[in-house]
């Protein structure tokens, strides 16, 4: 017996089903649609095209980020206790994927990727702004650390770019990085 479905989120489950189980490059129309047990032409009347629906899976795992609180203002704790418990948040999230969303992502077009990053950059301004905010709130940094230089802001920029290093080689200890931290900061 075929479900009947008719909306957008649906879709986008099975897809994101799709995605969780096989990997986020086994999204097709044909699949999806299958998964939803409905007709291929019923999926182009919201996602145009594989890309659109790719693209929407991709934003997708960006607002369920933000949506589970892991870049909340959160002041009781100091930048690097922030910055661990915001990488296991990513780390565990990261591990709902069959394999390693990042790599995943180079096997579609040009124009998925740029449309991913598009999104993806999105989000990741805006957790460097969570960061900045927990970096600023935290009085146990020394004040004499900040420079022209070595500012806040390229110190939160190196601090994420380390973080995304490490989620891409699947790194689950972080305390050489935070080592760095404290000793840089503290």
């Amino acid at each position: 017996m075929n479900k009947v479905i008719t909306s957008k989120e649906a879709i986008l489950k099975s897809a994101k089903d799709i995605a969780y189980r096989d990997g986020i490059y086994k999204i097709n129309i044909r699949a999806v649609a299958s998964e939803c047990g409905i007709s291929i032409g019923s999926i182009y009347n919201y996602f145009p095209t594989k890309d659109d629906l790719v693209v929407a899976v991709i934003e997708d795992f960006w607002k369920n980020i933000f949506a589970r609180g892991m870049c909340d203002h959160q002041s009781n704790l100091c930048f690097v206790q922030f910055y661990e418990q915001l990488y296991l948040r990513f780390y565990d999230y990261l591990k709902i994927f069959k394999e390693d969303m990042f790599n995943q992502i180079s096997f579609f077009s040009e124009e998925v990727k740029g449309k991913g990053r598009s999104k993806e950059s999105q989000y990741f301004d805006r957790v460097k702004q969570v960061m900045l905010y927990h970096l600023e709130m935290d009085e146990g940094i020394k004040k004499h650390v900040w420079n022209e230089y070595f500012t806040k802001e390229r110190f939160v920029t190196f601090a994420f770019e380390n973080m995304i290093i490490m989620l891409r080689v699947n790194e689950g200890d972080i305390s050489f990085f935070k080592e760095i931290i404290i000793k840089l900061l503290y």
